[in-house]
């Protein structure tokens, strides 16, 4: 039978667990860890992620954000959210973004548009 000495102990197990989460997000380790395997993955981090790398509190929560969104089920599969992706880095204008997203879209089994361009 569990007491309310029970209840104490888990609540302080969930606090120690958010602390080490909190601290994780934090980490320049952490952050060093995501950019490899980003490098690994691409090729390059990019010009957003270099720049967030500089903020672990701020670029390990965005990657990891990002990586489950890329890993987990969703409405959309790998190629359109790419596509997406390119959509939005063109509205923002940003070329770097652009050829990233291209690229991986393309990776993903796009198609590009000069193969349907006609001239008239």
């Amino acid at each position: 039978m569990s007491g309310a000495g029970d209840t104490t102990i888990r609540e302080m197990g969930k606090k120690s667990t958010v602390r080490q989460a909190k601290s994780l997000m934090k980490s320049r380790e952490l952050a060093e860890a995501l950019s490899e395997l980003i490098e690994k993955q691409r090729g390059d981090i990019g010009f957003l992620l270099s720049t967030l790398k500089k903020r672990p509190s701020t670029f390990n929560p965005y990657v990891l954000k990002g990586m489950s969104i890329y890993s987990e089920p969703s409405a959309l599969d790998k190629k359109t959210a790419e596509l997406v992706a390119v959509g939005a880095a063109a509205a923002l204008r940003c070329e770097h973004c652009l050829t990233a997203h291209i690229n991986r879209a393309l990776d993903e089994g796009a198609q590009p548009l000069m193969k349907y361009w006609t001239q008239s």
